[in-house]
């Protein structure tokens, strides 16, 4: 026994040294393949030295939870695989460009609200490109008049079509067949640009082979996580991690996927292929597979390029993942990357590994259930004794944690990844079966955006399995918790300890998740967006007007008005309510409006400040 533990206590010091010096790369590539080791020497004991008889009814729970563990085993291989390679891709300018050319932009709706569209349509008008090379389409499968109106007001173009048919994909082919541009930029209806969208991924067609760019999807509101928690700021959004630091490692594969919107496409790509591909609900994931497919090179630009709102609630953001699930599932089983000719065995593993994560469902769900079924039913789901079991299991979890909070830094950690992944796994484990096994077709539904609450609600049917896994947790926990205190846990002792121990840590996540569904008030029908920039009073009355560096920062914004902060109090500054107020701000301009509140916060003075009207341009600047 001392040889076991001073063995596990080594790997975990190596782990921490690597750890420690992972810093630079050299390092952390050692402490990913350090780490594989580990686990495969956990993986390896737990197939051969744990398993229950073959012969019994445990066995059968004993068999996924070693499937699910051994399948997460290959998703640590390549995301070690993604993170090996660290050297900047250099771009091959075959073909520079002798003069700009034709871009079209197409945004793509069906039921977004006039006012978000309008934003997003301002940020196209005001993008960096010679108008007359640039061409703008809005594609309304809602088919309205107030739209076309919105159209017509700020001289774009408005298409739409006989039916839905085939949803979004049919959407942007049918804008497709009335553009003719050499490059294709595709927004989603609430994404705002900035103005140097295209100018910054038009560079990497200069290589001819380059076939489309994928720019990050980032967002100005909270997701579910941050504003039904309370969380805020303090936490990334969900999305984050993967969309900016796993598709640029993606990238050095050239298997950066497309996420249907923020991406410029070589016009003869699209072509090549036949246009956006329809048979499935996540027509983004199958473009940009096939065009790869064809041996174009895909790029992603890491740079904020445009600026959207995610989902608003939980519910809402279950109904888009359960979507995203089920579309993934479909294009794996309709075009089979592994199948691809022109793929290269990276691409398609990588590809694969996309579609095993959204089995992360049933995953959890199993790692959930499974010391349920230890502690209420005594479901034997693993035979070894508890030191064995916390001496080789203890190396791997360590190294696995640490590695990936080496990659992710504050984008994503080991207990948030715990908590994002228990909140949606009973909903998504359904998905995938569903769409895996019984195939069943679902109907393309776009995820609300600019939704209003009057008042806070408890969505009980969403929440309703994380209350029984909670409440079966806590039922588990006291009858154990009631043996241990009698001393009659017999050859269990060990058993029972380790999956109490399992369970609490699932029952944090569950408690959480819970919360989520506690679908906070919304009363502000505009998000606004957070900045941070400089500001001075252009108030000719203020005897500081011409010396003042500035008053303070812009705090947030959007095109109804903004919130202010003022480093310390100014007594030449007007507070009075709907005074007039002149605003020079970094980077933007002068900015005039009328002060509609303020509240002392500490040092600080907060003033609220409404537009004279609706200012559209300043979102876009």
């Amino acid at each position: 026994m001392f040889v076991k533990i001073a063995l596990s206590l080594f790997m975990v010091f190596i782990t921490l040294v690597l750890y420690s010096l992972s810093k630079k790369n050299p390092f952390r590539n050692l402490l990913g393949v350090f780490g594989l080791f580990l686990s495969s020497v956990y993986i390896f004991w737990r197939i051969f030295y744990t398993l229950p008889d073959v012969r019994t009814f445990d066995f059968i729970f004993a068999f996924l939870l070693i499937f699910f563990e051994t399948v997460a085993l290959g998703q640590n291989i390549v995301l070690r695989l993604l993170f090996s390679k660290h050297k900047p891709i250099v771009v091959e300018r075959t073909q520079p460009f002798t003069d700009k050319p034709t871009v079209d932009i197409i945004i793509s709706t069906y039921n977004e609200p006039e006012d978000i569209l309008k934003r997003t349509i301002v940020g196209c008008l005001n993008i960096d490109y010679p108008k007359d090379k640039l061409k703008i389409y809005m594609g309304d499968d809602g088919n309205r008049a107030s739209i076309r109106g919105l159209c017509e007001q700020y001289g774009i173009n408005y298409i739409i079509r006989d039916n839905n048919e085939h949803a979004k994909a049919g959407n942007i082919n049918n804008v497709l067949t009335k553009a003719s541009g050499e490059f294709v930029l595709l927004l989603d209806a609430d994404m705002i640009p900035k103005a140097n969208i295209i100018s910054a991924m038009l560079y990497y067609f200069e290589d001819k082979a380059t076939g489309f760019v994928q720019s990050p999807q980032v967002f100005y509101n909270m997701d579910p996580f941050q504003y039904n928690l309370g969380m805020g700021s303090n936490i990334p959004n969900e999305q984050d991690f993967f969309m900016r630091t796993m598709q640029e490692k993606r990238a050095h594969f050239n298997a950066v996927l497309h996420v249907g919107t923020n991406a410029l496409f070589r016009r003869a790509a699209i072509d090549r292929i036949g246009g956006i591909p329809t048979g499935s609900i996540t027509e983004d994931m199958a473009t940009g597979m096939l065009i790869q497919n064809e041996g174009y090179k895909s790029f992603f630009v890491k740079e904020t390029l445009a600026l959207g709102l995610t989902s608003e609630n939980f519910q809402d953001l279950m109904k888009q993942r359960d979507r995203w699930c089920r579309g993934n599932t479909q294009v794996m089983k309709k075009y089979n990357p592994l199948m691809m000719k022109n793929l290269t065995f990276a691409q398609k593993l990588i590809y694969l590994d996309g579609f095993v994560y959204w089995m992360f469902g049933l995953q959890k769900m199993v790692y959930i259930v499974s010391p349920l079924l230890f502690l209420l039913f005594r479901v034997i789901i693993f035979t070894a004794n508890g030191w064995d079991l916390l001496l080789i299991f203890l190396p791997h979890f360590i190294s696995t944690s640490l590695y990936f909070k080496s990659i992710s830094g504050k984008e994503r950690n080991t207990v948030w990844s715990h908590i994002y992944d228990t909140a949606m796994a009973p909903k998504l484990a359904l998905s995938f079966a569903g769409e895996f096994l019984l195939n069943r077709q679902l109907k393309f539904n776009v995820t609300p955006k600019g939704t209003l609450k009057d008042k806070d609600e408890f969505n009980f049917s969403l929440a309703s399995v994380h209350i029984f896994l909670f409440a079966a947790s806590v039922l588990a926990m006291a009858v154990n918790m009631n043996i241990l205190f009698r001393w009659s846990a017999g050859t269990f002792l060990s058993g029972i300890i380790i999956n109490m121990v399992w369970c609490v840590y699932n029952m944090a996540a569950i408690f959480i998740s819970i919360f989520l569904s506690l679908e906070k008030k919304r009363l502000r029908k505009t998000e606004r967006i957070p900045t941070c920039l400089s500001f001075k009073s252009l108030i000719t009355s203020c005897a500081h007007h011409e010396n003042c560096g500035h008053c303070g920062t812009v705090t947030d914004f959007s095109e109804k008005g903004m919130l202010i902060t003022l480093k310390e109090y100014c007594p030449n500054f007007d507070f009075t309510i709907n005074k007039s107020v002149e605003l020079s701000i970094e980077s933007v301009g002068t900015v005039s409006g009328q002060i509609a509140r303020y509240a002392k916060d500490g040092s600080k003075y907060e003033v609220g400040v409404s537009f004279n009207g609706d200012d559209y341009n300043l979102i876009s600047k």
